[in-house]
This record gives C-alpha cells, sequence and structure tokens, in this order.
C-alpha cells in the first residue's frame, strides 16, 4: 500500500509540474514503475536498501520497457533517498548527459513523494499544488501532524530545490 500511496502522489506531483520539468507521458510511466519498485530492495536487505532496489530494477526485466528505460528506473529508485547522484557514481555517470537530467527530474519528484506518504489522506488526488515564481507550495487538507510532515519535506527537499530551482513550502490545510 506504501507504494501505491507514493506512486500516486509521484504522479500528481508530475503532472503539476509539467511546465517545470518538461517531460512526456512515457517519462510519467517511468516515474510511477519506479515508485512502486522503490523498495524492492528490502527484500535483500533494510540497510542500503535504495542500492539494492536499484541492482534489482537495473538486473530485471519489466514488461513494456526496454532496457534503457529500466536504467532510468533503476537510477531513480536508487537516488529516492539518502544522497543525491554523484560524479563518484560510475553507473549514473555513464548514462548519457539527457538521461542523467531525466533522473535527476524524476528521482526529486519521487523524494517529494516519499516524503509526503500521503497515508494520512485517502486519496493523491486532495494534495494541491501552488507554483510561484520562486516556490512550489505544497497543500494537503486533514493531515494530523502538520509539523512531522513539514520537517520531513525539509530534510528531503535538498535536491528537488537544487534541480528545480524552486522553493519548497508545505501547508496543512
Amino acid at each position: 500500500h506504501h507504494a501505491q500511496r507514493v506512486a500516486a502522489c509521484a504522479v500528481r506531483l508530475f503532472d503539476e509540474l509539467v511546465r517545470e520539468h518538461g517531460l512526456g507521458v512515457r517519462h510519467r510511466v517511468l516515474l510511477e514503475a519506479a515508485a512502486l519498485l522503490h523498495e524492492v530492495g528490502t527484500f535483500v536487505a533494510s540497510r542500503a536498501y535504495h542500492k539494492h532496489s536499484y541492482y534489482l530494477i537495473a538486473n530485471s526485466e519489466i514488461y513494456g520497457l526496454n532496457h534503457h528505460e529500466v536504467q532510468l528506473v533503476a537510477h531513480m529508485a536508487r537516488y529516492h533517498r539518502r544522497s543525491a547522484p554523484k560524479p563518484t557514481h560510475l553507473e549514473y555517470m555513464s548514462l548519457p548527459q539527457e538521461s542523467r537530467i531525466i533522473v535527476n527530474k524524476l528521482a526529486a519528484i519521487l523524494r517529494l513523494a516519499k516524503a509526503l506518504d500521503v497515508s494520512d489522506i485517502r486519496q493523491a488526488d486532495q494534495l494541491k499544488c501552488r507554483l510561484d515564481q520562486d516556490a512550489l507550495t505544497l497543500f494537503v487538507p486533514g493531515l494530523s501532524n502538520v509539523s512531522l510532515r513539514k520537517r520531513s519535506l525539509e530534510i528531503r527537499s535538498d535536491m528537488f530545490e537544487h534541480v528545480y530551482g524552486l522553493r519548497l513550502e508545505f501547508e496543512g490545510v
């Protein structure tokens, strides 16, 4: 259920940010796949599971995705937590520059969706976004613990703010 909530939230954010990321419908599918699979590595070990998720996805065949798309999904899952991509991450650096940009944009959205983990609300469509010139404000109605969610987003917003050049703000309604 967690992965489904994160996927629904990620897709919602993707749709809200379409002008900012400039990506197409196929990238939306890849983001959804990454969101659904982002914790598959926990079946190997809970420690560094994002790296295990990368390995499992990268070495899998996923129906409907070609090899390159599977690699993009694997990288999104890899970077949904902990450090952002670095020049020392050889698998990431071996991707073409355009693919690295796609991974950065979509992994940043996946991190936000993971931080929100909209378990407090029934559907991701209750999530509202307001985009100003320099900030994205997220509104989530009916949250019981706004300060906890706000802190979660503060901790995980660095990649989003760097990739999109937008400050992230959060309000429970």
